[in-house]
C-alpha cells in the first residue's frame, strides 16, 4: 500500500526540525501518543534542571500560510512551518508566541476569519505553490528564528540577521 503523501511530508518536516534542533545540541523527544498540538518536545538538562519546550510542526511541499490561534493556548508552545520539506533546501519559519504569528499575518490580523474563528490560511495556486511577495515579506523575519525555541529551554544562540526589504 502506498504511503499517504501528506503523512510523508509531515514526517519529513518533523525529522528536519529534529535534525536542526540536534545541531544546536538540544535533545528532542516525540510524544508516544499523538496529540493535535505537540509533535516534538525540545528539552535541555543542565545542573539537574530540566527545561521543556513543546513544538508543533507543519510541513508543506511548497509555501504554507496557515495559522490557528488556539494552538498558543498550549503553554510555551512554538510553531515551526517548514516550506519545501521534500527538497534539499527546506525553509524554516519559527513562531515562539501568538504575537509572532500576528506579525506574520500583518493586516490580516483584522480579518473576520482571524477575529471570529481564530484561523487564517491562504492557499497558493499552481505548482509549486507560491505566495504573493507581500506574504513572503511578512514571513521573512521569522525565518530560522530557532532562538524562539532555544531560549525557552536555556540554550543561548545568536539571533540570525534578517535581510532588509
Amino acid at each position: 500500500m502506498p504511503l499517504d503523501p501528506n503523512a510523508v511530508t509531515g514526517a519529513s518536516a518533523e525529522a528536519l526540525v529534529t535534525t536542526r534542533l540536534l545541531s544546536f545540541s538540544v535533545n528532542v523527544a516525540r510524544p508516544v501518543i499523538d496529540s493535535d498540538r505537540i509533535d516534538l518536545i525540545a528539552f535541555n538538562v543542565d545542573d539537574a534542571q530540566v527545561a521543556l519546550a513543546p513544538v508543533q510542526v507543519k510541513g508543506s511541499t511548497g509555501q504554507r500560510y496557515q495559522f490557528q490561534r488556539d494552538l498558543f493556548d498550549t503553554p510555551e508552545i512554538s510553531l515551526v512551518l517548514v516550506w519545501y520539506a521534500m527538497t534539499a533546501t527546506p525553509r524554516f519559519f519559527v513562531f515562539g508566541c501568538l504575537a509572532d504569528v500576528e506579525a506574520a499575518l500583518g493586516g490580516s490580523v483584522g480579518s473576520p476569519s482571524w477575529l471570529n474563528d481564530g484561523s487564517y490560511s491562504m492557499t497558493p495556486r499552481g505548482a509549486p505553490a507560491r505566495l504573493p511577495q507581500e506574504r513572503i515579506r511578512l514571513m521573512t523575519p521569522h525565518e530560522n528564528r530557532w532562538d524562539r525555541i532555544l531560549n525557552k529551554i536555556g540554550v543561548a544562540v545568536p539571533i540570525p540577521a534578517v535581510a532588509g526589504p
